[in-house]
């Protein structure tokens, strides 16, 4: 499949990787269309921000639409037709899961079913979607987990079941209607424009706040971080990767690092050191993060990683110039 000018719909498209996904396909040559509705699960200015950053730089419009409001569905099938869709939308978090099982289902499942849909209807390209790394529960503890390892019953969290349905319903629709479909299971992403509630922002703001920082198990646990330029990189790659029917496939690259190596790293930044309180993982929480990365390498070619040295670095400039204090 050729990418080349092809017309790209990016939902979650003023999202933490969706920004990023529109400015590098956009970069690429592509045509892209962003939807999203403006509300993000975690609050604050982030979603007008990155939105004003897509408009200004790249005079791409975001369409406000709530993907759950099935009367939505016409104007989707229309804004679907001859595209490849990437559906990026959803409630995120693990925690956030418990705390509002409502929002999350009506944006993971409902809104996830009405893409699915127009998706099915247009006779789109191509669907890819956003699953997560949580599809695994705790079976990255002592290997890297391979695509076909989730099963459905490791799930340890409201988030990781709406995310594994997903993946249920667009094996489903793609064996039915034959479009190529690939579940995108995100490996802990990082970097500029993310999210307040992820470990990377928490802890530089707790640590140059001189607050103290809360650890989760031993180290905090381990995670395949990955940098976010790195995330759009694979999925540019998996969009014009050759394909047929339906797959899953690990969305990240090199090893899984301690959450207390990041932790380090910042403090090298500020420097300054953090009062650091280790508590017992949460029930819904993973120990660590590892995955097979086989079938990622072999349909995108994609193996550098971004070191977390330059993650933080680079998080860092951003954050004193942009969110230091919002």
């Amino acid at each position: 499949m050729s990418g080349a000018k092809s017309k790209i719909v990016v939902t979650g498209a003023a999202g933490f990787i969706g920004m990023h996904l529109c400015e590098h396909l956009v970069a690429q040559g592509f045509d892209v269309v962003g939807i999203d509705n403006l509300k993000p699960a975690y609050g604050g200015p982030w979603s007008r921000l990155r939105k004003e950053r897509l408009e200004s730089s790249l005079g791409l419009q975001i369409i406000q639409m709530d993907l759950a409001d099935t009367s939505r569905l016409s104007e989707l099938i229309e804004l679907f037709t001859g595209s490849t869709v990437v559906h990026l939308a959803a409630w995120p978090g693990v925690k956030s899961s418990h705390e509002n099982p409502v929002d999350c289902v009506r944006a993971n499942i409902l809104a996830f079913a009405n893409v699915a849909e127009a998706v099915a209807q247009a006779k789109a390209e191509r669907f890819l979607f956003a699953s997560s790394s949580s599809v695994y529960g705790d079976l990255g503890v002592k290997e890297a987990v391979r695509e076909e390892q989730a099963t459905g019953t490791n799930v340890k969290s409201l988030y990781a079941s709406t995310k594994w349905m997903n993946e249920q319903l667009g094996k489903s629709q793609s064996e039915s209607n034959g479009i190529p479909t690939i579940a995108m299971r995100f490996f802990s992403v990082v970097g500029e424009f993310g999210r307040p509630d992820m470990a990377c922002w928490k802890f530089y703001k707790s640590t140059d706040e001189g607050l103290p920082v809360t650890l989760h198990g031993a180290n905090g646990g381990a995670r395949n971080f990955t940098y976010v330029k790195d995330a759009v990189a694979i999925v540019q790659k998996l969009i014009e990767a050759p394909l047929v029917g339906f797959e899953a496939v690990n969305v990240t690259c090199g090893e899984p690092i301690e959450t207390i190596t990041m932790l380090n790293e910042i403090e090298k930044n500020l420097g300054r050191s953090s009062e650091r309180t280790v508590i017992k993982t949460p029930d819904y929480d993973i120990e660590k993060s590892w995955a097979d990365l086989t079938k990622v390498e072999a349909l995108t070619g994609h193996t550098s990683q971004t070191p977390i040295a330059t993650v933080v670095e680079r998080f860092s400039r951003w954050y004193t110039l942009n969110a230091k204090d919002n």
